[in-house]
């Protein structure tokens, strides 16, 4: 009887033995997948996720690209629920200093993969470090692609760029849509911000991009937010009104249909204007209070931080630092016959230029400019703060002449968002500095 049970015990163990490495198998095949989320779709996922096949190819890492609209409720969910995606792409550097100050997104300099070489190839204002979580100034994120703001495009084909600063003061001539789902109102406060960095400087839109006191209330603040009722609700009124309930791209995209003339947007904007023989102006010609040269130049980004450390995800950060997979992504967004994105990283952004004299003369502007590159404002805010100036352009759009008529409104519109701001909390990651030389 006891061979019979032999037989049996060992027959067992070999069946685990089988089991065991089929369930090594599998955990060491999961290993190999990387999770990305991030908020791209149409064609610029589709392109994006070309580049991510590329890795895979090169590396044997499969990457599950996750898209959504909701990206910051999607990641808070995943975080808070202690699952989230190995690295995070999205554009708001104050949500990154939130979860880098809770300990939830990785140091990139504590890794001993990192390619330093590859970091020091972003030049200011573009890495993320800060000081954060009781620990000294690290990097925690590099700019997957980036967009220059301060430009007013219009149609080369219809209006020439010496006959632009007439049109300025129409509120009907500017393609204007606040709409974008749960960030509706951003495109209105890149108008703030853009009108507050040329009419009163680098200095001024630093202090208040670092949060300091009383620059929300400041007469430079009045002044622009004042400027850009007076712009977009001029003799067009009704236009502001009607951008409550208008997709910013359905806006931008009126440029090429002949319905707006004019429009304040960064380079993404790009994409939308079929149509159009689509060049740019500084926004600084066309502002009042200027002298119609920049004083800076905003800018925007997509950053991508590390929320889950393994050397599947660290190689990936490696990769999408690279010039070439920044010039990879260029070139598939250029054989859908689509505009690239632009490149913080200096050779990928001069490789995107061939055969596009616009893209061209954007390069030359990011990187040739003698003049600061200040990150957009709102994105560097606690995101609290940053909601509430979403909605503060809303409620400006909404009743225009009413706050160009009382200054008593305005300034409780701006003194609600200073009594905000002072209650953010006293250990909140404040990037040092908004702005610097390329």
């Amino acid at each position: 009887m006891r061979r019979p049970l032999t037989l049996a015990v060992v027959a067992g163990a070999a069946a685990l033995t089988v089991l065991a490495g089929f369930v090594n198998h599998v955990a060491s095949s999961a290993d190999r997948t990387v999770t990305v989320l991030a908020s791209w779709g149409g064609a610029q996922r589709e392109t994006f996720e070309r580049v991510l096949a590329a890795f895979t190819e090169d590396t044997g890492i499969e990457v599950d690209y996750q898209g959504t609209t909701a990206l910051r409720e999607v990641l808070l969910s995943e975080v808070q629920a202690g699952a989230p995606p190995d690295i995070a792409i999205l554009p708001s550097i104050g949500e990154l200093a939130e979860y880098a100050q809770r300990g939830e997104v990785l140091a990139l300099d504590d890794r001993p993969a990192w390619d330093e070489s590859s970091m020091h190839a972003y030049g200011e204002p573009w890495l993320g470090s800060l000081s954060a979580g009781g620990r000294e100034e690290a990097v925690y994120w590099f700019p997957v692609k980036v967009d220059l703001k301060s430009l007013v495009w219009y149609d080369a084909g219809r209006t020439d760029a010496d006959g632009l600063a007439p049109l300025a003061g129409d509120g009907g001539a500017w393609c204007l849509g606040m709409g974008s789902d749960a960030t509706s109102g951003w495109p209105g406060t890149d108008w703030v911000e853009d009108l507050l960095l040329q009419q009163a400087g680098v200095e001024v839109y630093e202090a208040w991009a670092r949060g300091e006191d009383g620059s929300w209330t400041s007469q430079e603040m009045r002044t622009a937010w004042r400027t850009f009722g007076e712009l977009v609700g001029g003799e067009g009124s009704g236009n502001a009104v009607a951008s409550l309930t208008r997709d910013y791209g359905q806006a931008s995209a009126g440029l090429g249909g002949g319905t707006c003339a004019l429009d304040h947007q960064a380079t993404h904007a790009r994409g939308a204007y079929a149509g159009a023989e689509a060049r740019f102006v500084p926004s600084a010609r066309l502002f009042p209070g200027t002298d119609g040269t920049p004083r800076g130049w905003e800018v925007g980004g997509d950053f991508a931080a590390m929320f889950r450390d393994s050397d599947e995800a660290m190689e990936l950060m490696r990769f999408l630092a690279s010039s070439e997979a920044q010039i990879l992504w260029a070139a598939e967004m250029a054989g859908e016959g689509l505009p690239p994105p632009l490149s913080a990283y200096r050779q990928a952004a001069e490789a995107s230029q061939e055969d596009d004299p616009v893209m061209a003369e954007i390069t030359d502007t990011l990187w040739n400019a003698p003049r600061d590159l200040c990150l957009d404002a709102s994105d560097l805010m606690p995101p609290s703060l940053r909601d509430a100036f979403y909605d503060a352009v809303l409620t400006f759009l909404a009743s225009v002449p009413e706050f160009l008529s009382s200054e008593a409104r305005l300034a409780q519109l701006l003194g609600d968002l200073e009594e905000l701001g002072a209650r953010t909390p006293a250990d909140f990651p404040w990037l040092p500095s908004a702005c610097g030389l390329p």
